[in-house]
């Protein structure tokens, strides 16, 4: 009976030691996981902008073949500036529309918004932690409907008499990254 009772005074619980080793490393597990979370949820916000911007290439190529069918080649250029959202079958959830203030406007993270007033495109970037843009507004993907042509006399604009059109691209508006 001696020994049975020796086996049960030599089991005791964690040592101090024990324990904050446990907890350092459950810290430092944690720490990992959130960082790899906000990651996550950015590269995730980053992939669900690029079917948009893809799309809105996609209808641009197909406003551009029914122009060039109905009006010619030169009635293309006037979709350079335009809102790119106002050609898809249907628009995107988080579309807010045309917009001359933002200030005044129930827009927020996540959402997208025409700027009538730079004729840009808009994406109020949601998960922030590591988006960079060089540009005024802080947290935002800008996007613009470019026109692409041979600038055949070399003075750096579209001119319907000389210079040929290539073609329409939405192209990024200024430097930004995710």
């Amino acid at each position: 009976m001696l020994h049975a009772y020796r086996g049960l005074s030599a089991q005791r619980g964690f040592s101090m030691l024990e324990l904050a080793v446990v907890v350092g490393i459950i810290a430092v597990l944690v720490t990992v996981a959130i960082d790899r979370l906000l990651q996550i949820r950015m590269e995730a916000e980053r992939a669900s902008v690029a079917p948009t911007v893809g799309a809105l290439r996609a209808a641009l190529g197909i406003e551009m073949a029914r122009r060039v069918l109905r009006e010619g080649v030169g009635s293309v250029a006037q979709l350079e500036g335009e809102n790119p959202m106002l050609l898809l079958a249907q628009q995107p959830p988080n579309y807010r529309g045309e917009v001359e203030d933002i200030v005044n406007q129930d827009i927020g993270p996540g959402d997208w918004y025409f700027d009538k007033g730079t004729k840009t495109l808009k994406y109020l970037v949601q998960f922030t932690e590591r988006f960079q843009s060089d540009s005024t507004e802080p947290n935002v993907a800008a996007y613009k409907v470019i026109l692409r042509f041979q600038d055949i006399n070399r003075n750096g604009r579209y001119d319907s008499a000389t210079d040929a059109i290539q073609g329409l691209d939405i192209e990024p508006s200024g430097d930004f990254k995710w």
